[in-house]
């Protein structure tokens, strides 16, 4: 290890007493050149990697490992928010393209709304636009006189033709 006034900084080069090491590089970096994850960076992934789980990196690894993995977890939550999901089927048979083989399932939400979320974000990180058989619940959770609901739910990933459901509710919606 470097002694106190040999540590520099591996962007800028100044002598630094707080040095941080960056967890990808092992390189040392002072507080102004290094780069923050958000707190809600990578919530909705199922299994967050190690990689991707330190609150902060050098801006190299930043620039390289992180803003493109976070540029591509912010595409999957905007294509989540697009998937659609089907509680209960509708009178018609679903113009279903393709299934997937494995259902979904979330657990330990704080709301319905993150509930779905969740299970449409993993639908959208599986490549299908829609999650059918959807079912959430809750369960009371009492601790010593303080009560709190937490959510569960389940479902199973499909491709539906988009044009097709578009159409059906559009017709529906004028009757």
């Amino acid at each position: 290890m470097q002694s106190l006034e040999e540590q520099k900084c591996h962007q800028c080069q100044k002598p630094t007493t707080n040095a941080f090491v960056c967890p990808l590089c092992s390189t040392l970096s002072c507080k102004n050149c290094v780069s923050f994850t958000p707190a809600s960076a990578f919530s909705f992934m199922k299994r967050i990697p190690t990689e991707l789980s330190h609150p902060r990196y050098c801006s190299n690894c930043f620039a390289t490992a992180i803003s493109p993995a976070l540029e591509n977890y912010r595409e999957t939550m905007a294509r989540a928010k697009k998937v659609y999901i089907v509680e209960r089927p509708p009178r018609k048979p679903l113009p279903i393209l393709k299934r997937s083989t494995e259902s979904l399932s979330v657990r330990d939400c704080t709301d319905r709304k993150e509930t779905i979320m969740r299970l449409a974000f993993q639908s959208a990180a599986l490549g299908f636009n829609a999650v059918v058989k959807v079912k959430v619940a809750y369960e009371k959770v009492r601790n010593a006189g303080y009560q709190k609901m937490m959510w569960h739910g389940t479902g199973s990933p499909v491709e539906l033709d988009a044009r097709r459901v578009e159409h059906n509710a559009k017709v529906s919606a004028e009757l």
